[in-house]
């Protein structure tokens, strides 16, 4: 900064007042005029010191909000990817993922067996500690199953797993309500998982081993009805398709191991299966449906489709099959159970519509379809364009009488 220099015209003013004894000197003007800048100036180099501090000021108030945000912050996030550091953090919620410890994890295509066809993994989780109110998956559900008293309804639910590292999340129908209803005991989340080429979670929970350590969240409700009147349930699934229709058929009958006792004393509704998969060591949970349809003749109808057959496996007649005697076999058995070479056709949803006391009362009988698109659409029609929506009727149900749209749920 320049120093400044008092004006001339300032320096050699005068005091003409009268009675004065003599004029002002130039020197006590001159001093005085330096004093005048000596202030000046200490106000303005004092000026420009606030402004620093004004500004470390605001940065330190701002500072203050950001880490006070960031608190905030850090703790929703928290809150969404809790740890394992006990019961009280293994609330099982829809709306923020609980982390939970893998018990098993095994490439098999049933927890009751070793065998698989490299495609399929089997995870037991451990169960939450508590399970917090379910959620709707669609909003089109409001009304399905309205007025159901407690524990009359059904339900069939989901939860969903998350890909850490790519933050990405699928839904997957654990094999057995039990450890999602708040009022059982807190048993294991099973799930099957298949694999797919363009699939994130499907490679990554190929890649889990036991004692690993999964995110998890829900449960979520995918379909659900009044168990008093429906009389008659048909299930027509394809490939993973089946774990839907198991949990709903377990929640009904029991598990297998249990020795196939129903799960209430009053008598559940008559299921039909059409179970439908590629090929025979794609079918999942075949022991345990074998059991079951064992355990209950009555209750219990079971019909498998495969695209081709294999190898080794056995006709209807009881004969192997080999690689030339493939394409003129027309039927084999899988634990008992025959299954059909061939797609689900309209004659067989046919027949499995006509069979059963519910032929003649349409309106106590519910269709349940789930599996890949294409077997979908060509049952029921195709779900809407977002993924969630119902869509119209059409397909093989959309041509026969009788079948209305609001007893077809497509899962």
């Amino acid at each position: 900064m320049h120093r400044a220099t008092p004006s001339i015209r300032s320096a050699a003013r005068v005091s003409l007042r009268p009675g004065a004894a003599r004029p002002i000197s130039i020197s006590a003007s001159w001093r005085s005029q330096q004093q005048q800048q000596q202030q000046q100036q200490q106000q303005q180099t004092e000026t420009p010191r606030s402004e620093p501090e004004d500004t470390r000021a605001i940065l330190r108030d701002v500072g203050l909000l950001a880490l006070a945000f960031g608190g905030a912050f850090g703790l929703s996030v928290a809150l969404l990817s809790s740890g394992h550091a006990g019961p009280s953090t293994r609330q099982l919620r829809s709306d923020r993922y609980v982390s939970l410890k893998l018990l098993d994890a095994r490439r098999t295509c049933s927890p009751s067996s070793t065998e698989g066809d490299g495609q399929h993994v089997y995870l037991s989780i451990e169960g939450p500690s508590s399970v917090g109110q379910p959620r709707l998956s669609s909003a089109e559900l409001l009304h399905q199953g309205d007025g159901a008293r407690e524990g009359e309804d059904l339900r069939i639910l989901s939860v969903y797993l998350k890909e850490p590292s790519l933050q990405i999340e699928r839904a997957y129908t654990p094999l057995y309500a039990e450890a999602l209803t708040s009022g059982s005991a807190r048993s294991p989340i099973e799930l099957l998982i298949k694999r797919y080429p363009d699939g994130e979670l499907g490679r990554y929970a190929h890649r889990l081993s036991a004692h690993d350590t999964v995110e998890v969240r829900g449960p979520e409700v995918t379909w659900q009805g009044k168990r008093s009147e429906i009389d008659e349930l048909i299930l027509i699934v394809g490939g993973t398709g089946i774990t839907p229709a198991y949990q709903l058929i377990t929640t009904l009958l029991g598990r297998p191991r249990h020795g196939g006792a129903p799960a209430r004393a009053d008598a559940p509704p008559k299921i039909k299966l059409l179970y439908a998969a590629p090929r025979p060591s794609s079918l999942l949970l075949l022991p345990e449906l074998a059991q079951l349809q064992r355990s209950h003749p009555d209750m219990l109808d079971v019909r498998l489709f495969v695209d081709e057959a294999e190898r080794g496996r056995r006709t209807a007649g009881g004969g192997l099959l080999s690689l030339f005697t493939r394409a003129r076999a027309s039927a084999m058995t899988e634990h008992g159970m025959e299954a059909q070479i061939g797609q689900v056709a309209r004659a067989d949803v046919e027949a499995a519509l006509s069979r059963g006391q519910a032929s003649r009362q349409d309106g106590r009988r519910q269709l349940l379809v789930c599996g890949p698109d294409g077997l979908v659409a060509a049952i029921a029609g195709p779900k809407a364009h977002d993924g969630r929506s119902q869509g119209s009727l059409g397909g093989i149900l959309g041509q026969l009488q009788g079948i209305s749209r609001e007893k077809v749920w497509k899962l």
